[in-house]
């Protein structure tokens, strides 16, 4: 099984119906950097501990939105 955190990012985003303009305001960057983070497929560890917290999933759950049989 293959995580890629670009696609748990984004798919979290889809589910909690967050635009990248929110997401950009929240976490006080530009728009070009959640779109960065969107195509990341390797992220660390603190970094998907972050985004989980920020979308209230537990980190497990998160990475596997996604999980790829790949």
């Amino acid at each position: 099984m293959k995580i890629d955190g670009g696609r748990s990012f984004s798919e979290a985003m889809r589910i909690r119906g967050l635009s990248t303009a929110q997401v950009a305001a929240d976490f006080k960057v530009y728009r070009q950097q959640v779109d960065r983070w969107k195509r990341n497929k390797d992220m660390r560890l603190s970094r998907v501990m972050i985004f989980s917290r920020y979308f209230s999933y537990h980190v497990l759950d998160f990475l596997k939105l996604g999980a790829s049989d790949d």
